[in-house]
């Protein structure tokens, strides 16, 4: 997975055939610092890793976060209502953190109407 990661970035660098057989021997971190070089910067490989990780469609595991109920809209559960009170509800609030390179859970989130934060 990460040696096919590895060598469609390396093509995105525009390094050969030649150049992309010689780095098999090194370790994935040092073939990425070397495309990294290639690519012109941290950001740019950020940008190339994300492009190489966009997907159009997202698997069942990602539309289970729909079904989750988000900061977006919140799910109310009503629960037990204590002697003599009506309509007491319980807002369930669910956290996640991703490196943002996954645009498939990005898009399940949007769905499921959770917030999102940058940071």
């Amino acid at each position: 997975m990460w040696g096919k990661l590895l060598d469609d970035l390396a093509v995105d660098a525009q390094m050969t055939e030649r150049e992309r057989k010689s780095m098999e021997e090194l370790t994935f971190l040092d073939r990425a610092r070397i495309i990294e070089k290639r690519l012109g910067g941290s950001a740019q490989l950020t940008q190339a890793i994300a492009r190489r990780l966009e997907g159009k469609y997202y698997a069942l595991a990602h539309a289970f976060i729909q079904a989750l109920p988000g900061k977006g809209t919140p799910s109310f559960l009503p629960s037990p209502p204590p002697p003599k009170q009506v309509n007491q509800w319980k807002i369930i609030m669910i956290e996640a953190i991703t490196m943002n390179y996954d645009t498939l859970f990005e898009a399940a989130t949007r769905g499921a109407g959770m917030l999102r934060l940058a940071g």
